[in-house]
């Protein structure tokens, strides 16, 4: 969630790291990844993918918020100048646990929908308060599945990333989360030069 210089970027893999994934805004001005940030951490040799921020906990989604946020997320990636095929994720967690399964279904096939018809490959960050059980997880039509530190159901294709514990860890200055990628036949991709 924080900003990585390009001096920071160049430490972490220095530091055997491969990869970042910074946030895109749910809103349709992008305040959050640059493009002077994003080549900064590419030049590093870091892989780069992006997820788009969530609501705060308790927001409800909806199947216009899901084409909404959709289009907003893949205008953002497409106007930082990614190619296509790029891996891009929807966070999901923090619903309002009165929200129907059925809203949160369409909410993210919406978005998938729109962030696929832009040229990027759709992927699923789920953490705590999804809304959806294994099944239903498993019946979205998403490819890439992201594991949070939490305690969540696990879809039928598994994880394609597993964010580790502990969170919020301090490496060379910078607060991060570890994610570890599965290897799989249809592996994440990230931008590199």
């Amino acid at each position: 969630a924080t900003v990585v210089s390009s001096s920071v970027a160049s430490q972490m893999v220095g530091s055997g790291y491969e990869y970042a994934i910074r946030y895109v805004s749910l809103e349709s001005t992008n305040v959050d990844l640059s493009i002077s940030e994003a080549t900064g951490i590419l030049e590093s040799g870091l892989g780069l993918m992006i997820v788009q921020r969530v609501k705060n906990p308790g927001w409800i989604p909806t199947p216009s918020l899901g084409t909404e946020y959709g289009q907003n997320a893949a205008n953002h990636v497409s106007n930082l100048g990614f190619p296509e095929g790029i891996t891009v994720f929807l966070d999901l967690e923090g619903i309002d646990l009165n929200t129907p399964s059925s809203d949160i279904i369409a909410y993210c096939t919406n978005w998938y929908n729109e962030v696929e018809n832009k040229g990027f490959s759709p992927g699923i960050y789920i953490a705590y308060d999804s809304g959806l059980d294994s099944s239903q997880l498993s019946n979205l039509p998403f490819k890439y599945y992201w594991k949070s530190g939490s305690n969540v159901p696990v879809p039928d294709t598994g994880w394609d990333l597993i964010q580790q514990l502990p969170l919020d860890i301090i490496v060379n200055g910078l607060q991060i989360d570890e994610n570890l990628t599965q290897s799989t036949d249809t592996p994440v991709r990230w931008l590199h030069l």
